[in-house]
């Protein structure tokens, strides 16, 4: 199977992409809120990244302690990645 591209993500998503997690967990300040939620009404993008974070929290939290194969686990690093733009988070 051919995987297409995955276009790189404007600046303000990339800003924006950091506080994702915190946003799902309600752990952002009301602002900080305002402005993913103000950014989120046009970016369809966004809105995709943050229905799949909390597919993905949902997910892990009903599994519970199971752990994933590492071929999973390599799908999972790839796919991430792709969806990064190839950019590393770890430093």
């Amino acid at each position: 199977m051919t995987m297409r591209p995955i276009p790189r993500a404007p600046a303000t998503c990339l800003a924006l992409l950091d506080r994702l997690s915190r946003y799902i967990d309600n752990e952002l300040t009301s602002r900080q809120r305002r402005t993913i939620d103000v950014h989120c009404r046009d970016c369809t993008r966004c809105q995709r990244m943050i229905a799949g974070l909390q597919r993905t929290v949902a997910l892990c939290q009903s599994e519970g302690d199971k752990t994933m194969s590492p071929r999973l686990r390599a799908r999972a690093r790839a796919r991430i990645a792709r969806l990064l733009g190839g950019q590393s988070r770890n430093g």
